[in-house]
């Protein structure tokens, strides 16, 4: 669609105006105010408005119906392959039955309803400025500068998939399968919490120009009641997204470093049973070289 834009030229004075809404369970809200302020001459105007929005989060476990809903097969814990699937033994273990099999019992399904919004936290900033002169009773001068601003954060999964093909060693300390293992999961679970998704977008517009009308020039003819304009503008926008992501490369090497003879200080566990006290735990070290952040820009 097609929004328009019409800027008061003469407005005089101050408006302040000012809105709140909230879910019937008050668990989320949304908060604007804005402020414009104005003035006038006999030859010249001038205005500038500025506004503030922000909204708060509502998660998914806040509402039933997104019970169910939120299933993936790749998550933590893990499910691998060799000639068939198989799934982490601690799939069909876990007490909540969050985490459990697919009706093929061989792949892990995870309920991943405590990771994303249904609104995320958001805030957003924007203001206009207008000014206009009057050159003579048929032509003026303007000039307009237009900004916004907004930052917006999203729950995601303690970390993403390793979506490059890794594989986990037949001599891996901590594999229960004893045969090479193609990996399909994600490196954390939910004991690390949720990460961010980090998203900002910025605009800025400006416009210089002459307008008038033909009202002298062309009275008592059809044009007697065109107007003209002769303008300029210059505007720039950027976007800007933070991912956390899985590094394969650190991945891997880490996975290779569990064999016998190994200096487990660098070895990664994969399974489950690195947070059960039964396999290798996963060292903060290992965990930081793993993961990184992904730059998008626009």
């Amino acid at each position: 669609g097609v929004v328009n834009v019409i800027t008061r030229r003469d407005y005089a004075g101050m408006r302040v105006d000012a809105s709140a809404q909230s879910s019937d369970k008050f668990d989320y809200s949304q908060y604007a105010t804005s402020v414009t302020l104005g003035a006038s001459s006999e030859k010249a105007r001038a205005n500038v408005s500025i506004s503030y929005q922000t909204q708060s989060r509502l998660g998914n476990e806040d509402r039933e119906f997104t019970r169910g809903h939120q299933t993936q097969i790749i998550g933590y814990p893990a499910s691998f392959a060799d000639v068939m699937a198989r799934p982490d033994p601690a799939c069909e273990d876990d007490p909540r039955g969050a985490i459990t099999t697919d009706s093929t019992g061989s792949l892990c399904s995870i309920d991943a309803r405590g990771h994303g919004n249904l609104s995320d936290p958001r805030n957003r900033v924007s203001g206009l400025g207008y000014a206009e002169y009057d050159l003579s009773d048929h032509t003026y001068a303007f000039a307009e500068v237009g900004m916004a601003a907004m930052r917006n954060q999203t729950d995601a999964p303690p970390s993403f998939p390793a979506l490059q093909p890794t594989s986990v060693p037949s001599d891996h300390r901590d594999n229960p399968f004893g045969t090479t293992l193609r990996y399909f999961g994600s490196p954390l679970g939910d004991k690390y919490g949720n990460t961010k998704i980090l998203a900002s977008d910025e605009t800025i517009r400006t416009a210089l120009g002459l307008a008038g009308d033909f009202e002298d020039a062309a009275e008592d003819t059809v044009a007697e009641s065109w107007e003209w304009q002769l303008s300029g503008t210059w505007g720039r926008s950027s976007y800007r997204l933070l991912v956390p992501a899985t590094l394969k490369g650190p991945l891997q090497d880490a996975l290779n470093s569990c064999g016998p003879g190994s200096d487990l200080t660098g070895c990664f566990n994969p399974f489950a049973s690195a947070n059960d006290g039964t396999g290798t735990p996963n060292s903060a070290n290992v965990i930081n070289r793993i993961r990184g952040d992904e730059f998008v820009v626009a």
